[in-house]
This record gives C-alpha cells, sequence and structure tokens, in this order.
C-alpha cells in the first residue's frame, strides 16, 4: 500500500464525518449556558448527555458508511 491510498481513504473519511456533522449539528456549550442562564440547573447536564449520544451517532455512522 502506499501513501496515496492512505490519503484518499483519510479524505473519505474526512467527508464522512463532515456530511454528518452538516446535517447533525451538535449540542453546543453555549447553547448549555443561555438555558443554564435562563434557570434550567440540568441545562449542562443535558449538554453532556446530548454530546454523549451524538458522538455515540457518528461513531455507528462512521461504521455503517465504511462496512465495505
Amino acid at each position: 500500500m502506499n501513501a496515496s491510498w492512505f490519503e484518499d481513504a483519510l479524505l473519505d473519511v474526512e467527508s464522512a464525518k463532515n456530511e454528518y456533522k452538516i446535517k447533525n449539528p451538535a449540542p453546543t456549550l453555549n447553547d448549555a449556558r443561555e438555558r443554564r442562564h435562563k434557570g434550567d440547573k440540568l441545562a449542562y447536564k443535558k449538554y453532556f448527555n446530548a454530546k454523549q449520544k451524538y458522538e455515540t451517532k457518528l461513531i455507528n455512522y462512521m461504521q455503517n458508511k465504511f462496512k465495505e
């Protein structure tokens, strides 16, 4: 295997990851801060739970995308 093959594979992975992130934006800490400021005492906990679920879904998406 040569370097260009690895570069092509990495570009495919990067493209798939960016495609997923565009279609499914990640929860943001800024949103959690705003909710906390508005009185939601569980805003940070909800953010971290949502972020964990997001990462799990991203991993599953990537695994399914490259099952070949």
